[in-house]
């Protein structure tokens, strides 16, 4: 279920950003970058991190409707943190729980779980103005049948289309993965494949996707135990689906709410929420067999 965003008038200690930095004889050095408060600054911080080229961070957070922030390092080694752009829940979205991607020209992509012009969440596109400032553009209000509740954020190909999964909505109303082609700066959806809801396609798919070189895409899902799937297109422009893995066969793991990762020999990287021996989580690994689908 998509996750709301949250109020609270009162400054508050809602979060940090911090650094983990290895030292030259073992360990990691732990420091807070930024704490914070509430107070016009956001909280509550969700989802991945991206730097820019000058070496400036950006992120969501979850605070009221939902805000995009910034964080650049100053020549004491301080950090300042600035408000991008704040979400006010119609018609450009609420709760941006996937956190960010970031292009070659330095324009910020994300999703909201909820808002919009349906209610049922967006993608939206961030543009810094050469002037300074942002300008903000919704590039898709989600509406139910093409999926609900994109709470994962999206994910970047080389040809600049985005990608990314609903948690419901579809054609069988237990999630969706998408693609927003772009085509010199107009955007279309369209759905990829529609979760039945089966045993072997359970969908609710809570985490983002994962492109290799070849243009598959490969994600999970959270229903039943889950799975890890591979989608991959057709010369028709169909999309084959693939499981890859099913869990809750011992202790390999239950509930894939995570994104994967790939390695640079092409095996995937990924953590369950719940399962394995002490039915703690995991971290699981899936290498590619030669001669596999």
């Amino acid at each position: 279920m998509a996750r709301q965003a949250t109020r609270d008038i009162r400054p508050c200690k809602c979060g940090t950003i911090f650094r983990l930095s290895p030292q030259a004889g073992g360990g990691w050095q732990y420091q807070v970058l930024y704490q914070f408060k509430g107070n016009g600054d956001g909280g509550y911080p969700a989802g991945n991190l991206v730097f820019d080229d000058a070496g400036s961070l950006y992120g969501a957070s979850l605070y009221d409707n939902g805000s995009i922030f910034r964080l650049t390092q100053q020549t004491d080694g301080s950090w300042t943190e600035t408000t991008v752009y704040t979400f006010t829940g119609a018609p450009d979205g609420s709760a941006p729980t996937g956190g960010l991607v970031i292009d070659g020209v330095g324009n910020l992509y994300g999703a909201t779980g909820i808002g919009g012009a349906y209610g049922e969440g967006t993608v939206y596109e961030l543009t810094p103005k050469s002037g300074g400032g942002w300008s903000e553009a919704v590039l898709y209000s989600f509406s139910g049948a093409d999926g609900m509740s994109p709470e994962a954020g999206v994910t970047l190909d080389q040809s600049g289309n985005l990608y990314g999964t609903t948690e419901f909505g579809g054609q069988y109303r237990y999630g969706t993965v998408f693609e927003l082609a772009n085509n010199a700066g107009n955007w279309t959806e369209s759905v990829v494949h529609s979760f039945d809801g089966s045993v072997t396609d359970p969908g609710s798919p809570f985490a983002g996707v994962a492109l290799d070189s070849s243009g598959n895409v490969y994600g999970t899902e959270t229903g039943y135990s889950g799975t890890v799937f591979r989608l991959k297109p057709n010369l028709d422009g169909s999309w084959t689906e693939t499981i890859l893995h099913a869990f809750g066969k011992g202790d390999d793991g239950d509930f894939p709410w995570s994104n994967l990762v790939f390695d640079a020999a092409g095996n995937l990287y990924g953590t369950t929420y719940v399962g394995g021996k002490d039915y703690q989580g995991i971290i699981y690994k899936l290498v590619p067999v030669l001669g596999g689908h």
